[in-house]
């Protein structure tokens, strides 16, 4: 079972108790948690839900394709609400209401993390993906930038996330063993 509990941080007594939201293996995958424009954003393994934070009510549901399995990792600007399944879906919903903006397919692993700035979706797999999150454009990907790979040596960047500094432009990102930067091809 999975439910959702409105904890009061000044007497620490629950103030609420959801409903039973979603049926899931924790052992399998996990969830993640969103406060987005006063709603309580909320994955389990298959289901994307939006609360009310101060009361627990559902205010809308929103469920995944079956082949694409598991939600993964998410991401919000603005309204929008974006988010990766272990299957090949990338799904962007309206956060007010649940509707889906956009549909798109990626034929990679999992993503541990997406990291936006700016409205735009960074995310790594065997390359460097950015997205428009309002529009699912995809404006760019890179590929390892290290010259430090032997011939036939097979690169894959580390799924834990990419992050931008704001304050320079540089994208960080590794493979596990060695750290990258680079300058933001966007910027």
């Amino acid at each position: 079972r999975v439910r959702a509990l409105g904890l009061n941080l000044r007497t620490k007594q629950p103030e609420w108790e959801s409903r039973n939201l979603d049926t899931m293996n924790h052992a399998v995958m996990g969830f993640h948690t969103s406060l987005v424009n006063g709603l309580a954003i909320i994955t389990s393994q298959r289901k994307v839900h939006a609360l009310d934070p101060l009361t627990g009510e559902v205010k809308w549901e929103f469920e995944i394709k079956y082949e694409d399995n598991a939600i993964s990792s998410c991401t919000h600007y603005g309204n929008y609400f974006l988010f990766k399944t272990n299957g090949e879906g990338f799904y962007c919903l309206d956060a007010t209401n649940g509707a889906l903006r956009y549909r798109l397919t990626f034929p990679m692993g999992q993503i541990d993390e997406l990291n936006q700035y700016d409205g735009i979706a960074y995310f790594s797999d065997d390359k460097i993906y950015a997205i428009d999150i309002a529009t699912g454009n995809k404006l760019g990907e890179w590929a390892n930038p290290s010259a430090w790979l032997y011939p036939g040596d097979k690169f894959t960047w580390s799924n834990e996330g990419v992050i931008l500094d704001p304050s320079t432009g540089y994208l960080y990102a590794h493979d596990g063993t060695r750290a990258y930067c680079m300058k933001n091809p966007l910027k």
